[in-house]
């Protein structure tokens, strides 16, 4: 999560870029393709702008989530030996 929001702030189009190597540099990055479109703020989010940037959100991300929380099955584990009585 520590890496990754940042990169992640890169990708958008709009704000000021993301500051990456803050305090070492002040410049502030974007990377060279933006697919996340910039939220709206504050009540301006419950909007057909708002929405959309919802919708693109849920369809980008959708895959990450569906992996992150699909169910894994237990590893089976071996039967254990008896022991002599």
């Amino acid at each position: 999560m520590l890496v990754s929001h940042p990169l992640l702030d890169t990708l958008t189009d709009g704000g000021l870029g993301c500051a990456l190597l803050w305090p070492l540099d002040t410049h502030r990055y974007f990377a060279p393709w933006s697919p996340i479109p910039v939220a709206p703020i504050g009540r301006a989010l419950i909007s057909r702008v708002g929405a959309f940037v919802m919708l693109t959100e849920l369809a980008l991300f959708a895959p990450v989530f569906v992996y992150a929380l699909w169910p894994r099955s237990a590893p089976r584990s071996r039967p254990r030996p008896s022991r002599p009585s």
